[in-house]
């Protein structure tokens, strides 16, 4: 399994172009999503894949989802309806419906019966990680099919967030980046200070100590800021990086689409190269 949670180094330039003044801006990657589906179909002892629409909704990511083979785990007639716009062609038989999709196991084991019981393993890390325990589960159930859920932690890797700096708060070290609900809810942000890791793509910094950020409302709670603590030599226009944002929350319990939404802050970077072979 490659690596491509990195991708952003090759393609820094392509994402300095794309941040043209400072609304924060989330690009996903489809070279990242089709590696990551690429290795998930390749986990021959998976009988179905599914994909977690809410985990990002993007017409993009879907199609990439729907392309190679994946199927979608929906949990209302709102969430179907935005794939099938995205996924032209679609049939009934690609969905699969729960009330409680959001609750979905990751890895579940379906019976003869049509009943399913979640997997007695715990799955923490990366795909690497899952291949030894989905061995031993299908081991252990070699009559039941086993399924996996394709859902935030395998998609974050597959987007990253770039902003360019407006302007710096020289008082607090410090300077502000303008965030709704959605934009902050993907990186965690909270009241608490935290730290994490941001890269200058001006200066291209690979090695950056961790910052520390927190999260700060106007009055109304309207409009939602980020204040970054920055060393000194981050400057006005320069373009800050965040990496592990391509998981989403753009859905949410009415299963509202990207239709009904500020499409201002997503793109979607398309691949240079793909390879769609099951080795």
């Amino acid at each position: 399994m490659k690596d491509s949670s990195m991708w952003w180094h090759e393609r820094r330039e392509e994402l300095i172009d794309l941040c043209t003044d400072s609304f924060p801006l989330i690009v996903y990657n489809e070279e990242t999503l089709n590696d990551l589906f690429f290795d998930l179909l390749s986990m021959d002892s998976i009988d179905r894949h599914l994909y977690a629409v809410w985990s990002n909704p993007h017409p993009g990511t879907l199609r990439k989802a729907f392309e190679m083979g994946l199927d979608f785990l929906i949990g209302n007639i709102k969430e179907q309806k935005h794939v099938e716009a995205s996924c032209p062609g679609i049939g009934p038989e690609r969905f699969f419906f729960t009330p409680e999709a959001r609750s979905f196991p990751k890895i579940s084991i379906r019976n003869r019966s049509g009943n399913f019981q979640e997997s007695p393993e715990s799955f923490l890390g990366d795909l690497r990680d899952y291949l030894n325990e989905i061995e031993r589960i299908r081991e252990g159930y070699p009559d039941s099919e086993i399924w996996f859920t394709c859902g935030t932690r395998e998609l974050a890797p597959a987007g990253v967030l770039i902003t360019r700096v407006a302007g710096q708060m020289e008082e607090r070290n410090g300077f502000m980046v303008p965030l709704g609900e959605e934009l902050s809810g993907r990186i965690g942000l909270n009241n608490d200070p935290v730290s994490m890791k941001i890269f200058s793509l001006s200066g291209f910094d690979l090695n950056p100590a961790p910052l520390r950020y927190s999260l700060e409302r106007d009055r109304e709670e309207v409009e939602v800021k980020c204040r970054i603590e920055a060393p000194a030599c981050i400057k006005e226009g320069d373009v800050l990086l965040i990496p592990g944002v391509g998981a989403s929350k753009s859905m949410g319990k009415d299963g509202m689409s990207l239709a009904e939404r500020d499409q201002r802050s997503e793109r979607f970077l398309r691949a240079r190269r793909m390879c769609q072979v099951k080795l």
